[in-house]
């Protein structure tokens, strides 16, 4: 496929623009992103199993929020306090489509306990990915 570089000077030589020769492009590996919300303590699990499965990157992100849980009720220096927004941590990853299937089974197998607040995995589509250190794209740039 060529760097950037190379494409780029390419699409000027024939006046296409540059992301446009991107989406022309067909031939590429379908990538997934993967993006899995859950307690805290559940994160070792997850990276072991993105490991395993030799998922190369990895995004981690604190966060706050709450789905069926609704947060709960402390007390603090006597009066009660509710909170509703529960600690969580966001891992994003995006990965060839082949491994998505293989990797949420063993995410959820291993994380699930059954009890509100195991959390979620979202998945959609990655178009096109770019290293931009090489201009390495697709697959190549996980």
């Amino acid at each position: 496929m060529g760097t950037i570089q190379e494409q780029r000077r390419s699409d000027q030589e024939i006046g296409m623009p540059f992301f446009l020769k991107i989406k022309k492009r067909r031939n590429y590996i379908m990538m997934k992103k993967v993006v899995v919300v859950i307690k805290p303590e559940k994160l070792t699990d997850v990276k072991h199993i993105l490991e395993a499965h030799k998922v190369s990157g990895l995004m981690i992100s604190n966060i706050m929020g709450y789905g069926n849980q609704k947060g709960f009720t402390q007390k603090y220096r006597g009066n009660e306090l509710n909170s509703n927004l529960l600690p969580k941590i966001k891992v994003e990853s995006v990965m060839p489509e082949e491994v998505v299937e293989k990797v949420t089974k063993d995410i959820v197998n291993t994380v699930r306990t059954g009890e509100f607040g195991d959390g979620k995995i979202f998945i959609s589509p990655v178009e096109e990915a770019i290293r931009i250190r090489t201009g390495e794209t697709g697959k190549d740039a996980l």
